[in-house]
């Protein structure tokens, strides 16, 4: 069937908001520390950010995200007297209670239980070792390749290493699965208490209560490792992730870094299948309006004082074969300055002959 293909983009061109003063670099009290934008991962700030250093409980981020990944949030795992007897910090796990994997996830990440990661750690792998061995699995399929985790919550361990980039980069990835998200944006939750009452929990990361746009993540503390804390914000759909690591002042570092990254930088975020214009196929049955849309995410972070350089062009491609069901027609691109720094293809779906 013989089809013509005519381009009716809307092209646009969006200038954003005036530019704003740029701040210096903050000053941290954190032996290592770095910030990333939460979409693109970008390096926005990093003091030593690849050095490896115990990560204390920040570890059981990843423990979490296993948990959830790979087990249903609704299992029940019965606790081992392995589990019940972890000791540090604590949910005071009885041997032989019955809990979720839910349950258990917000009693490691709210509470920071060093008892519940263990049961979540046995429930998944059957024990501690092999669920170490899966963890450094995970590390390195998400790109954080200088970490050797040994245990699921942290406890010290000279071998027991991560960097405050591969922490970021964890719970970058951790950020994006909603349950994990939902747990750590918790301040209270209560969990069942071996079937006769509640464990109250609160949440040991006080920025919740101290920082607007707060959404998470993880504190972690012990001799070696010194005050950690991995830290989220969100505003004006800027999703921002913070590690500090060994901090004299974990809060106010944390609070530091996020400030300088929400006042010096910006990010165009278009998610993927965005409708971006319409195509026209003409065919002997007709003309048809076909939306054309983002392939992937489009994701451009850039200091806030070239807001008011950036832009959106359309980028036709007139040379596309018509003939394949799944046609790319152009591409969405973003400029600072004239210059092209982004771009994600446009793709439409051509009905079957």
């Amino acid at each position: 069937m013989l089809r013509k293909v005519i381009f009716s983009f809307l092209l646009s061109c969006v200038l954003l908001a005036n530019p704003q003063p740029l701040w210096g670099k903050p000053s941290i009290t954190a032996t290592n520390a770095v910030l990333i934008e939460a979409e693109s991962g970008k390096i926005l700030y990093n003091k030593d950010a690849f050095q490896p250093k115990p990560p204390a409980s920040t570890t059981k981020i990843l423990t979490a995200l296993l948990a959830l990944e790979l087990t249903n949030a609704e299992d029940i795992v019965t606790v081992s007297e392995n589990a019940a007897s972890t000791g540090e910090a604590s949910i005071h796990l009885i041997a032989g209670e019955k809990l979720t994997v839910e349950q258990l996830t917000k009693g490691a990440m709210i509470k920071s239980g060093n008892d519940a990661a263990v049961a979540l750690a046995e429930h998944v792998a059957g024990n501690v070792e092999l669920f170490s061995l899966l963890m450094n699995q995970k590390a390195r399929l998400l790109g954080a390749s200088h970490s050797n985790f040994v245990n699921p919550n942290g406890l010290p361990d000279e071998r027991h290493l991560s960097t405050a980039y591969d922490l970021a980069v964890i719970a970058k990835y951790a950020l994006s699965k909603k349950m994990f998200a939902d747990v750590v944006d918790e301040k209270h939750e209560t969990i069942p208490f071996n079937g006769q009452g509640k464990r109250y929990l609160r949440n040991t990361n006080q920025l919740l209560w101290k920082y607007a746009g707060a959404n998470g993540v993880k504190t972690g503390t012990t001799r070696a490792a010194g005050s950690c804390l991995v830290a989220s914000a969100k505003r004006n759909n800027l999703q921002l992730v913070s590690v500090v690591l060994k901090s004299g002042d974990r809060y106010g570092d944390s609070i530091r870094l996020l400030d300088y990254g929400f006042e010096n930088f910006a990010v165009q975020y278009i998610p993927k299948h965005t409708v971006w214009g319409q195509v026209s196929i003409v065919d002997n049955e007709g003309t048809k309006t076909i939306p054309a849309k983002t392939a992937k995410p489009l994701v451009l972070v850039y200091p806030s004082s070239q807001s008011n350089l950036v832009e959106r062009r359309l980028e036709l491609d007139r040379t596309a074969s018509p003939f394949d069901q799944y046609l790319q027609v152009g591409k969405l691109s973003l400029y600072i300055d004239k210059e092209k720094k982004a771009s994600v293809p446009l793709m439409i779906s051509l009905p079957a002959s």
